[in-house]
């Protein structure tokens, strides 16, 4: 093989071509190319967004596999009361649709003590509705929606 000089950004391809001695080896180099290009092409295509902390703020990851995952965290003094079940409710509408309804993982965060129960009280492609004993400052559920989105 040939040395290679030092070449500009963005003529690095066609320096390392035009170094090349055998055809063998620039037909090598080409399929690399074309490897890397298909690597690069999947990965641009993947989505991913984080939260900026804001109340109900989702994050996301949408696959180009098709597999879709938001998650978020909410915090219980915005959840409604159910009198008749005696629990705090919140819907949240997912910021993408799924193909069908996710599953849905809730946890507590609670700093100043033991955490109450939590979970989903229903789920759809579109929304999901958490459920808690408790409503206090503090007390943040997060979850996790894992699903399909084609």
């Amino acid at each position: 093989m040939a040395c290679l000089k030092t070449v500009k950004p963005g003529n690095t391809v066609t320096a390392i071509n035009s170094a090349l001695d055998s055809k063998a080896e620039k037909t090598d180099l080409s399929n690399v190319e074309k490897n890397i290009n298909s690597i690069s092409t999947l990965l641009s295509k993947e989505t991913t967004e984080g939260t900026t902390g804001s109340p109900n703020n989702q994050g996301i990851f949408k696959g180009q596999s098709g597999i879709m995952i938001l998650w978020g965290a909410s915090q219980t003094t915005t959840f409604s009361y159910n009198s008749s079940g005696k629990f705090y409710k919140l819907d949240i509408t997912f910021r993408e649709k799924f193909k069908e309804a996710p599953i849905v993982m809730t946890s507590p965060r609670y700093a100043s003590g033991i955490p109450e129960n939590v979970g989903t009280l229903s789920t759809t492609a579109s929304k999901t509705t958490l459920g808690c004993n408790a409503s206090t400052s503090g007390l943040w559920i997060e979850w996790v929606a894992i699903g399909k989105w084609k």
